[in-house]
């Protein structure tokens, strides 16, 4: 499976299941983006994501958070790591 899909996969599984809310602002991108292991059809993926960091911004009420995605396979094995930044409204 093509390695694009699998990290739009991702970030859309983790869009879906609702947890930043309407918190989101703006994406500003993503680092460290490493293919670790090939996905094949018919695998079962999963995403986990561990809040990696949070900034302040100039602004009090807007936070910087980079997450880490980690996307492993039905053996439990690392196929895609990458640390996504976003701006985020916080709360408060």
């Amino acid at each position: 499976v093509h390695g694009p899909f699998v990290f739009a996969l991702a970030v859309g599984l983790v869009a879906l299941a609702g947890f930043r809310g309407d918190a989101a602002i703006a994406w500003l991108g993503v680092d460290g983006m490493r293919m670790l292991a090939p996905v094949k059809i018919n695998d079962t993926l999963r995403v986990e994501v561990l809040v990696k960091e949070t900034r302040p911004t100039s602004n009090p009420r807007k936070g910087v958070h980079i997450w880490q995605y980690t996307v492993l396979n039905q053996r439990d094995e690392r196929v895609l790591v990458f640390d996504y930044q976003l701006l985020l409204h916080l709360r408060g």
